[in-house]
């Protein structure tokens, strides 16, 4: 009974979410590995959340050739289709305990299909949703709380702050990166490259939270500015480097008018 209530749950998920292949936002190239995750908060309100896992075509090709280049993209695609499954099925639970109309998958949440995009040499997915309450009911997270500012008579802080998402831990005392790292590892099963994808692959983490608001600071690595002129706060990590570097720090200072008018 319960195979079948999550087998339910899963084909009323997948009715709505679009069918169209897929293309993965900014235009970025790297030669090395990367897993990423990215927040974009778009002017029309809408959000865009992506996960993208790095393929380094050039790395394998030059390894084991084109051909079993071209095997392993297919055995991510499917990999990370299973990644993408788990989130489907987390939204629909969501959903079907706590119906909301206009929170309806296909209304307030779209997830589009796994695709590789050639463009960018790597294999993921995007969900959308269509505003802030919508992002706010799918993941149920509490409201971080803003802080004053420190040593600023005239401006208050604004501040939020939060784990950098791969380096948050799992039950296992593992960290929750090492389920990507699993997924590229898992598509090299029983190929001549897996040996080599065992000794050498150690993704760089990548942690974006674009947006249109300029004024926006952070403790990120770099800050971009994408080609559809958000503004994108960028974190970098390796795994070996999440006990000491794992804070994502967001700010933003607004006048204390309060103190303005006493002088």
């Amino acid at each position: 009974m319960k195979k079948l209530i999550i087998s339910l749950i899963l084909m009323f998920s997948l009715s709505f979410f679009c069918a169209c292949s897929y293309d993965l936002g900014m235009q970025t190239k790297n030669k090395e590995s990367t897993i990423e995750s990215s927040l974009s908060f778009l002017p029309s309100g809408q959000i865009l959340q992506e996960i993208k896992i790095g393929v380094n075509s050039e790395w394998i090709n030059k390894s084991v050739g084109q051909k079993e280049n071209l095997v392993f993209i297919e055995n991510l695609v499917s990999e990370v289709e299973n990644l993408r499954q788990r989130y489907v099925l987390n939204f629909a639970i969501t959903y079907l305990k706590n119906p909301i109309e206009t929170h309806q998958i296909g209304r307030g949440v779209k997830v589009a299909q796994t695709a590789y995009n050639q463009e960018e040499d790597c294999v993921g997915f995007g969900m959308i949703f269509s505003s802030q309450e919508d992002w706010n009911y799918y993941h149920n997270q509490p409201q971080n709380k803003g802080e004053n500012g420190e040593g600023l008579p005239f401006l208050k802080k604004k501040k939020s702050s939060s784990i950098f998402p791969f380096a948050s831990k799992l039950e296992d005392g593992g960290f929750s990166g090492q389920m990507y790292i699993n997924l590229y590892q898992n598509a090299a099963k029983g190929m001549a490259l897996e040996e080599k994808i065992s000794a050498y692959y150690n993704p760089t983490f990548i942690y974006k939270y674009c947006t249109y608001f300029a004024q926006l600071k952070s403790n990120a690595d770099e800050k971009i500015q994408d080609k559809n002129g958000l503004f994108c706060h960028v974190w970098k990590c390796k795994k070996e480097d999440f006990s000491r570097k794992n804070d994502v720090v967001l700010y933003y200072y607004i006048a204390n008018k309060g103190l303005w008018v006493l002088f």
